[in-house]
């Protein structure tokens, strides 16, 4: 199945911040930054700061079901909220470098939407539509006409099942290659310190 993103979800933009997100460890908010978001691993909610959100807007607060992405800075990478969102146990808002998709079907999960947006498709679609010379960034509409391609819910969750399964498989050979790395150092100073002499 395909669709355009703006048939299957509403967009709303971050939190309007002016100017330094100051830091209050008393309130019951925690506001998203770029920093904060890998779309390696997700969004890393245990170091969000924590803030009073000025100004009389009204907040569009962040659901367990939303998906988040950076439009300010290439490439355009996007994140599930629900992943890890239950250890917050507060309100969290995004900066105003996100739109927010929030989701308006049932037979799209938000963790396979996040998912297809990092994917080479929609990462190919927003290099060729992105605006800026220096620095790219992504503009509402162009988001909104976004193409999803999704198959059914099973299909999603396999699919998702999967790609886990390939963050983990990274992670192990992330850790062999750093190791292996220290090891040859380990080796190279050990004959260094010996002094040996060929």
């Amino acid at each position: 199945m395909k669709a355009i993103l703006r048939d299957i979800a509403d967009i709303v933009s971050g939190y309007p911040f002016r100017g330094s997100i100051s830091e209050s460890c008393a309130s019951d908010i925690v506001v998203v930054q770029p920093k904060n978001v890998s779309s390696e691993y997700g969004i890393d909610y245990k170091n969000c700061l924590r803030t009073e959100l000025p100004g009389k807007k009204s907040p569009d607060f962040l659901d367990s079901t939303d998906v988040i992405i950076n439009a300010r800075s290439e490439p355009f990478h996007s994140a599930n909220v629900g992943n890890g969102f239950e250890i917050i146990k507060v309100k969290a808002v995004s900066a105003p470098y996100f739109f927010v998709i929030k989701l308006k079907v049932k037979d799209i999960l938000p963790e396979y939407l996040s998912w297809y947006i990092n994917q080479y498709p929609v990462q190919t679609y927003f290099q060729k539509n992105s605006e800026g010379s220096m620095h790219k960034s992504l503009r509402r509409e162009i988001l909104e006409n976004c193409p999803i391609a999704y198959p059914e819910l099973e299909k999603q969750s396999q699919i998702i099942a999967l790609s886990e399964n390939f963050k983990q498989q990274r992670v192990i050979y992330e850790t062999l290659i750093q190791q292996s790395k220290l090891l040859e150092k380990q080796i190279a100073k050990n004959l260094d310190d010996s002094q040996i002499l060929i």
